[in-house]
């Protein structure tokens, strides 16, 4: 798991900012670990997984959106 480097959002608090590099990055993850399962899926296929795990909540050990 790796963490990706802040990035700078215009006009806001700290505490938006945090919730949404913490939210970009359990996406970064979940992404990563479905394209690992899966070698050759389709965008819209990867689009509806990570839709499909974040409501069933699925998003892997000590991760939360």
């Amino acid at each position: 798991l790796r963490l990706l480097p802040r990035q700078r959002y215009l006009r806001a608090e700290r505490a938006e900012v945090s919730a949404l590099e913490r939210k970009r990055n359990v996406l970064c993850c979940l992404i990563t670990r479905i394209l690992k399962m899966e070698k050759q899926l389709h965008i819209d296929n990867l689009v509806f997984r990570v839709i499909d795990a974040c409501q069933k909540g699925e998003l892997g050990p000590g991760l939360q959106f």
